[in-house]
């Protein structure tokens, strides 16, 4: 299968495209290459390359950068993504695009399944929104996989900010009342490739198994470098202060996608622990 990835060199990018490229012919773009919501670029790279799948990484993820920037969260997520659908569909390949647990308000708690209604809090969460949206707007085979909480080898993440933060900080303070779902890039990625080989169709949740708030995630990760977690202490959303609303519940239902995909997803606790035990810290 030939197949074009979008932010190739992002954290999931990262996990994602080695994978691919063990079983297909992989080309792609990151961010040097040019801007995303610009077609004049773009069009004739997809178009040279034929892929059969567009797999959509590219995006603007920071979510109080999003608050403060909004004009250009909007461009990036909304008007990317219908410019990479435009791509598909002149390719006439089908497009895979990664979206986020925050197109929910948090209202719910239970986990949130592909059907349940969207009302996003933030310009990010709204913005990924309407990229999913855009992804559906022609003719031509599309899915959507909306994850959560992403770590990975790839970059920076709430893992490593969490060790680092420990290694300078007697305490650290982590919100509480905020549940999601962390979820491990390389089991994304697996994931993904085995939607990708099924031709899916619709909305997909691809997460880890299992709901964590931010503050049990961050004593997990404590215990995983050797920590004492009583060093991590909880405090609320409200005190911690950011620019853009979260929703405090947003763990996701990630079966249907296991079942398409064929893939088992592990628990979040599992995952974080293979990530911490598997890598170079130095």
């Amino acid at each position: 299968m030939r197949l074009f990835v979008t932010g190739w060199d992002g954290l999931l990018g990262s996990s994602l495209v080695p994978l691919l490229q063990e079983s297909h012919e992989v080309t792609g773009v990151g961010i040097q290459d040019g801007d995303i919501a610009d077609g004049t670029w773009l069009f004739p790279r997809v178009s040279a390359f034929r892929p059969d799948w567009i797999i959509h990484l590219a995006a603007m993820t920071a979510v109080d950068a999003c608050e403060e920037a909004k004009d250009e969260a909007y461009r990036v997520n909304e008007e990317g993504s219908a410019i990479v659908a435009e791509a598909a569909f002149g390719a006439r390949a089908g497009v895979l695009g990664i979206s986020t647990d925050y197109v929910f308000d948090g209202k719910k708690q239970t986990p949130y399944g592909v059907e349940d209604p969207v009302n996003p809090l933030s310009v990010y969460g709204h913005s990924k929104w309407l990229g999913e949206e855009a992804l559906g707007r022609y003719d031509s085979r599309w899915a959507v996989v909306r994850s959560a909480w992403l770590y990975g080898p790839g970059g920076r993440s709430f893992v490593s900010t969490i060790r680092n933060l420990l290694n300078t900080r007697e305490t650290i303070k982590v919100v509480d009342d905020q549940v999601g779902s962390p979820t491990y890039t390389e089991d994304l990625a697996r994931l993904i490739e085995g939607l990708v080989r099924r031709e899916p169709e619709g909305i997909y949740h691809g997460v880890n198994r299992g709901a964590a708030s931010w503050f049990e995630f961050a004593q997990e990760i404590a215990r995983c470098f050797g920590f004492d977690p009583n060093r991590i202490q909880p405090t609320s959303t409200e005190e911690f202060g950011r620019p853009a609303p979260r929703p405090p519940y947003s763990v996701l239902d990630g079966s249907r996608a296991e079942n398409v995909s064929r893939v088992t997803m592990r628990s979040w606790k599992d995952a974080v622990h293979h990530f911490i035990e598997n890598q170079s810290w130095d």
